[in-house]
């Protein structure tokens, strides 16, 4: 067994698994177990906002789960082999279909194919995130492509996202806005880039720009698309490529702080009218952006958060339902995302889907076929269809 392979796959589960870790934070009242994502873990005020609506559902969870385990049918259940070696069987098999088929991720054998033939704008970002993936010490390759690309807004935005960890001179990050001014993700990410304590208004501009935006884009299916269409280019792609190899890219993008806006939001009061507009705007805009599982967790709970302020207990209410529906879709989509590797049918549908539309629908759609077929009257779920 190649090692590096194996360790590949097991990379591409974390994608697989959709931010299964962000179940564990937004979920910890009904799993003990640590947070591993290290996109929440870091950021403190997003930890805390989420923390504010799980905390308060806790009792609300407790008091519902014996009679939802009583009332659980067949309908909405997930069945998984107890053997685990029939999992890491699935895996293994995986692996072993890249190694007789593909020898790309030897000795950095795309990067170094991407450098000599890296000749469209799909594959220029695709080998920018792929060598910032493997030397994240350097100054991040998608700011000075965007200084060839100026007008790019894909490279714009993640320009924006780069310069929170990185030093971008004033111009750069002014141009970035500019190019992708429409859009109210990546005025967040420009406020994540002001000192709110020496500039505050600065900061509530740049927040009530995001709430006013004609769009709402964190670019998430466009990383997916130019990785695809540059394995198409090179003629290598395949399904199992596509979802190993994609890991390393979305890790090698940078991706939002909402720092900025879950500490202004978590602060606000019912005088600051305006702001609360604000706050609720931009969290409805995330929820419906359905770009990543993390983005419409923290949407809900920006919205949460405002209607607390304001005392709506409708909206409340409204809005305890949805992240209980959510939390649920959550845990399920750990289980499925198990039963996934067991299924070559269900990988292959699943991978079309992650393609072609956002990680939440994803989500549901493996959850719903997972389901499917658990209800199938002839299905083992100790048999491996590969």
């Amino acid at each position: 067994m190649n090692k590096f392979l194996l360790s590949c796959i097991t990379a591409g589960l974390l994608l697989a698994g959709l931010y299964i870790a962000l179940s564990k934070s937004l979920t910890h009242s009904v799993q003990s177990q640590p947070d591993t994502s290290s996109q929440i873990n870091n950021d403190t005020n997003t930890k805390t906002l989420l923390s504010l609506q799980t905390d308060t559902l806790e009792q609300q969870q407790h008091d519902t789960t014996q009679n939802e385990s009583e009332s659980d049918t067949s309908s909405e259940t997930i069945r998984l082999c107890d053997d685990k070696d029939v999992n890491f069987f699935g895996l293994e098999q995986l692996a072993k279909q890249v190694s007789n088929n593909h020898n790309i991720f030897d000795n950095h054998t795309l990067l170094a194919t991407l450098k000599d033939n890296a000749a469209t704008l799909e594959s220029k970002i695709t080998h920018a995130l792929l060598s910032y993936a493997q030397n994240p010490e350097q100054p991040h390759p998608l700011i000075t492509l965007f200084s060839e690309y100026p007008n790019n807004r894909y490279l714009a935005h993640h320009t924006l996202l780069a310069c929170t960890t990185q030093v971008c001179d004033e111009q750069t990050i002014q141009s970035a806005l500019n190019t992708d001014r429409n859009n109210g993700a990546s005025w967040l990410a420009y406020a994540s880039l002001i000192d709110t304590k020496e500039d505050p208004q600065h900061t509530l501009n740049a927040i009530n720009n995001a709430a006013n935006a004609q769009d709402y884009n964190e670019y998430r299916q466009q990383t997916y698309y130019f990785y695809d269409e540059t394995l198409n280019q090179l003629n290598i792609n395949n399904d199992l490529l596509f979802l190993i190899g994609v890991e390393s890219i979305l890790a090698a993008a940078p991706t939002p702080s909402f720092s900025t806006i879950n500490k202004t939001c978590s602060n606000v009061t019912q005088d600051e009218v305006t702001l609360l507009d604000a706050c609720i705007n931009i969290g409805e805009r995330l929820e419906q952006s359905q770009s990543t599982l993390i983005s419409t967790a923290i949407g809900i709970a920006l919205q949460r958060k405002a209607y607390e302020v304001r005392n709506d207990q409708s909206e409340i209410a409204f809005l305890n339902e949805k992240t209980q529906h959510f939390q649920k879709l959550l845990t399920q989509s750990s289980l499925a995302t198990q039963l996934m590797w067991q299924r070559e049918q269900l990988f292959k549908n699943y991978i079309q889907v992650i393609k072609n539309s956002n990680e939440v629908d994803a989500t549901r759609y493996l959850v719903e076929q997972a389901i499917t077929l658990s209800n199938e009257p002839d299905f083992d779920p100790c048999v491996s269809s590969w």
